[in-house]
């Protein structure tokens, strides 16, 4: 398999353990289905809450990546 940035901070084993760690931890459990990082932040952008709410759910992904 490519190593792509993708790959390695979304689609791996370990970057969707941690996505799934992550959608729990921040109660947004589809995280962990997203293949590419604009997919990922993208999801985050098409959230239904709060803009603060958003905000804090993309520092926390931005972290994650």
């Amino acid at each position: 398999m490519d190593e792509s940035a993708d790959h390695i901070l979304v689609t791996c084993l370990l970057a969707r353990t941690l996505w799934w760690m992550i959608g729990a931890w921040v109660k947004v459990p589809t995280l962990a289905n997203c293949s590419t990082v604009k997919e990922l932040l993208q999801h985050v952008h098409d959230l239904k809450a709060s803009r603060k709410r958003k905000k804090v759910i993309l520092c926390v992904a931005m972290a994650g990546l």
